[in-house]
């Protein structure tokens, strides 16, 4: 890779005026010497910490961060002894590049003594966006967005001003923005989930205050936190995790024991707090307790509780009728229902404002179930998370947060917590050169998967054996990240004009929903579809001949009415126009729709119209024989195109006669033939340097994500519905027969009798007779 490791955080000049994690052992909880220390420790947990790191350096630490670092346990795990060891977390880079992105996520919009605001509305102010209603009433009760003169502060993007130096401290945090959820992809060896128990333990032990209370007059309200996946055992690992500080804390963290009676006496650490219930799966640990008061025993305690719920894939409602300040769900990468669970958790975090957060935890080389996760990251602000520029790919809009494999090898960390980005990179690129050296490409696609160094190596999907898999992944990376697809596509509709010719509908106001990709949970209620034109034919288009036309149409139709797991699919290739002609697209898929409507005559009209608006013929596959009927029916048959025997012969004895239309893909041999003839066609050179090196292939220049993602994933007509590809097999098998060497002029008066012979009979239905071959 040509490109250069993304620096996630600035330099750290010293981490040690955040340390504070060797606490004091043994104070008397009535000491004036305990108080001092762990009422200090509080208010860190609770409002962060200013600290100079050089002088007239002033960073600030997030509450939750200082909670983690200085309070919470983490298991530490040697590879090289493969042993494990409990220790306080190290703070990196990592910690603080996903400590200020979580305190973002809980609402923070400034500090009390800047001269700036990172309110939102201000941003959208300052944009020259028009407010919502909501908004205006909003910024109307802000207490915090003016300066002293009475003018609105400048704004300051938040992850600027959260990793900014300063020169004194600007004192609290102010928490007037909405609360947004958060996504967190990466590698092993991050500490995501660590970090994610920790921000529920800061939940569970502050209730949410932003402010602390030195004098304890204030109650706190009691919080609702859910902790969830879609695997029990995931969920269940990330709450021991948490049980392992909460272990801690209760033993250690400004504990006290007194041994000098005959018993011991033992003081809980001074953030314990007292519960009842459980962390187990469907299970709930609640801050309320048996106390004796008098002669009686009373409940107490807060009322703060952790649920554990499992979101299946028929229940993923777990959010449903709470008000959960954070919901965390663990390994989000497997979760196959995450936009059900997503959109039914949305009313639990919401009031008149958003005030709740929902965590993502997700690691790389676990994601099984692409689009839902893939659109949450692609399309973060659509769902409510934070998102920012995606300084990996460029993709036209800001992503979810991600976090290269680079920065979680301790061993590129210096001392202060930075990282020697380039030795890292470097170390994982020297591992894909080794590995680039298999004839296989199985193992660098799982390193890939499990390292990613940008976003779409996490969304790599496992590739079969019978085709081009690498170049055509990286075409799809290239589309997905420039969506050059979508800036040249037509989506619409066809229908009849006066004269019985295809009119093309834009789809002008986006009440159709193309199916671009091979999962289609989207669209299990609506799988009609749309057509998708990549380029419309010109006005005047080349009589096609049976021979050789310059647009091809093959089809691939469904069986019944009603339903059924097949998709009806058709494709449009264009070919080498003559030099006369204006040349645009050449040799590719420039037209396609993919879908499923009630009535099978109705896909067949798709098919038809298609047809004539390209001015094509259309190969369709026989083994299902209806369109030929809906063809002679309609007076259409002349539209179809001859089997293209020649091409057949090569593989099958004895193909269907040569005046045969469409073909009959139910050989296991034949579609074995197809599928090598596609992979040939795909990578068919189109660029070659100085060097008579291949530097782009027909993959270059498809644009059909759906036909992209059938191919990567088949392995075998078995091993799912590959509709699409089915239609691209029946064309690859059409170009190879026009490639074939010309036909002698004997042969082919021979191919116009017996044509003319077939057709005979079908004259009653007023076919066009083919005059030109």
């Amino acid at each position: 890779m040509d490109k250069k490791p993304i620096i996630i955080f600035p330099e750290i000049l010293n981490r040690n005026v955040f340390v504070f994690n060797d606490h004091p052992k043994n104070l008397h909880p009535e000491s004036i010497e305990y108080n001092t220390y762990w009422l200090e420790q509080e208010k860190r947990c609770i409002e962060g910490l200013w600290a100079e790191e050089a002088k007239n350096h002033w960073r600030f630490m997030p509450p939750q961060l200082y909670f983690y670092t200085n309070i919470c346990k983490i298991i530490d795990e040697d590879e090289d002894s493969n042993s494990t060891e409990v220790i306080s977390p190290y703070l990196r880079a990592t910690e603080w590049f996903i400590g200020i992105r979580y305190l973002i996520c809980r609402g923070f919009s400034g500090f009390e003594n800047s001269d700036f605001t990172c309110h939102s509305i201000i941003k959208k102010l300052e944009s020259g966006k028009k407010l919502t209603a909501k908004e205006k009433t909003r910024l109307s009760k802000l207490k915090h967005v003016k300066n002293e003169n009475g003018e609105y502060k400048k704004y300051k993007d938040p992850v600027k001003a959260l990793e900014d130096f300063y020169d004194k401290p600007l004192g609290k945090c102010y928490y007037e923005n909405n609360a947004l959820n958060l996504l967190i992809f990466g590698s092993r060896g991050l500490g995501k989930s660590f970090y994610g128990a920790s921000c529920i333990l800061h939940e569970w032990y502050f209730h949410g205050q932003k402010e602390f209370d030195i004098e304890g007059t204030k109650r706190p309200s009691p919080v609702e936190l859910l902790v969830t996946s879609i695997i029990q055992d995931k969920s269940t690992d990330l709450l021991t995790k948490a049980k392992l500080t909460m272990d801690y804390i209760q033993q250690e963290v400004g504990s006290y024991r007194d041994t000098t009676g005959i018993t011991e006496i033992f003081y809980p650490g001074y953030f314990h707090l007292e519960s009842s219930g459980s962390l187990s799966p469907n299970s709930k640990l609640i801050q309320k307790y048996q106390k004796k008061k008098g002669n009686s025993w009373v409940t107490a305690g807060i009322g703060t509780f952790i649920d554990h719920k499992i979101a299946t894939i028929e229940n993923p409602a777990v959010a449903a009728g709470k008000r959960n300040n954070l919901i965390l769900y663990e390994e989000i990468g497997l979760a196959t229902n995450i936009l059900d669970v997503i959109g039914t958790s949305k009313d639990s975090m919401r009031r008149s404002n958003k005030f709740g957060t929902f965590l993502g935890i997700g690691t790389s080389g676990f994601i099984d179930k692409l689009t839902g996760v893939k659109t949450i990251f692609e399309n973060g602000s659509e769902y409510d998370f934070f998102v920012e520029e995606d300084v990996y790919e460029g993709r036209p809009k800001p992503i979810c947060t991600f976090l290269p494999a680079y920065v979680a090898d301790n061993d590129f960390i210096d001392d202060n917590g930075n990282i020697n980005y380039e030795e890292a990179y470097q170390a994982i690129l020297d591992i894909r050169a080794e590995l680039l050296k298999s004839e296989s490409t199985e193992a660098l696609d799982q390193e890939k998967m499990n390292r990613p160094l940008v976003p779409s190596e996490m969304f790599i999907q496992k590739g079969g054996t019978k085709l081009p898999v690498g170049k055509l992944r990286d075409r799809k990376t290239y589309l997905d990240i420039n969506e050059n697809h979508k800036k040249i596509m037509s989506v619409g509709w066809f229908k009849d004009d006066e004269f019985g010719l295809p009119v093309f509908i834009p789809d002008l106001n986006n009440e159709l929903k193309p199916i671009m990709s091979y999962d289609i949970r989207g669209f299990e209620h609506n799988l009609k579809g749309a057509v998708v034109i990549y380029e419309h034919p010109p006005d005047r288009i080349p009589k096609p001949t049976f021979k050789k036309s310059l647009y091809k149409v093959t089809y691939d139709p469904v069986k019944d009415d009603h339903g059924g797991t097949s998709l009806c699919s058709i494709i449009v290739h264009k070919g080498f126009p003559d030099t006369s002609w204006e040349e645009g697209l050449t040799d590719t898929i420039v037209a396609e729709y993919i879908g499923r409507l009630e009535k099978v005559n109705d896909m067949h009209r798709m098919a038809i119209w298609l047809t004539e608006y390209y001015n094509a013929k259309i190969l369709p596959e026989t083994n299902i024989s209806d369109f030929i009927r809906y063809a002679e029916m309609k007076n259409k048959f002349y539209l179809l195109q001859p089997s293209p025997w020649l091409a057949m012969g090569k593989i099958i004895n004895n193909p269907s006669k040569k005046y045969d239309v469409g073909v009959d893909m139910s050989s296991p041999r034949l579609q074995e033939h197809c599928i090598q003839l596609l992979a040939q066609w795909y990578l068919t050179p189109r660029k070659v340097n100085d060097f008579g090196v291949t530097t782009e292939t027909n993959i270059d220049y498809l644009y059909s994500t759906r036909l992209i993602d059938e191919s990567i994933i088949f392995n075998g007509p078995k091993s799912g519905n590959f509709d699409h590809l089915r239609s691209a097999m029946l064309l690859a098998l059409w170009l190879a027969q026009e490639s074939e060497e010309p036909i002698f002029f004997e042969d082919e008066n021979q191919l116009l009798k017996d044509w003319e012979q077939f057709l005979a009979p079908k004259r009653d239905f007023n076919y066009e007779f083919y005059h030109n071959y």
